[in-house]
């Protein structure tokens, strides 16, 4: 299928149906490999962009945000953190079980937003933004929202 974005022919050579309901954010990993999508339908899809690998997972409420670890494809711990309308920022691995959660943040209100850069996560709620360094595993500032 050709598309025609402004004067630029493109060739569409893949499509996803991973998602019910509006998808709210993506994210990519550092080498462009993986994108990671997530929705109103409450789920998280992962999937290669040279590969045939797809992650899907399913939470019980709207997810508005997730980030890619940029090392995503270079690890085998495939991480990755989401957030959304239930408050929570859920950090997610692969371990020798299969996927385990850790929450990172719970309580306040929505999460709307997240970014992962390096070794730091940051993610935006109605208080303000969190700065989250996954080196030391500890929460290192907070900027109140104004």
């Amino acid at each position: 299928m050709l598309f025609q974005l402004g004067s630029f022919l493109t060739l569409q050579v893949k499509e996803y149906a991973a998602h019910t309901a509006t998808v709210n954010d993506i994210s990519f990993d550092s080498d462009g490999e993986y994108v990671g999508s997530c929705s109103d339908d409450g789920s998280v899809v992962i999937n290669g962009l040279f590969t045939d690998e797809r992650l899907k997972f399913k939470y019980h409420h709207t997810m508005r945000t997730i980030a890619l670890d940029p090392d995503f494809t270079r690890k085998t711990s495939r991480r990755f953190v989401a957030g959304g309308l239930a408050g929570q920022l859920i950090l997610n691995m692969k371990n020798w079980l299969g996927y385990g959660k850790q929450v990172l943040h719970d309580g306040e209100s929505p999460v709307h937003a997240v970014k992962w850069r390096t070794s730091l996560i940051a993610w935006a709620n109605d208080a303000g933004v969190k700065i989250y360094d996954m080196a030391n595993n500890q929460c290192i500032t907070f900027i109140e929202r104004p």
